[in-house]
């Protein structure tokens, strides 16, 4: 059952979001965030305030632990069930 709150989001916009606001913090070290995802993945029934600042806090996490220069967030639809957002350093 879908809340009221919720409503369908397009996880494309929820992740440009998420890299937007972690973009303006003040991070020791500079660090590329690459984005992958295929140009239609399906919207996700879901309150996209939260969505964004939950991969907001995931990412802002892993900028400030990694050792590396480059941390990707990667979106993709499996065959045999929902989206899936994975984050990788």
């Amino acid at each position: 059952m879908v809340q009221d709150s919720q409503s369908a989001v397009q996880l494309q916009a929820v992740i440009e979001k998420a890299i937007a606001k972690v973009s303006e913090l003040d991070i020791a070290r500079p660090v590329a965030i690459v984005a992958e995802f295929p140009a239609h993945l399906p919207p996700v029934f879901a309150e996209e305030a939260a969505i964004v600042g939950a991969l907001a806090e995931v990412l802002e996490s892993l900028l400030s632990r990694t050792r590396r220069q480059e941390v990707r967030i990667r979106a993709q639809v499996t065959p045999a069930g929902p989206s899936r957002v994975e984050f990788q350093n």
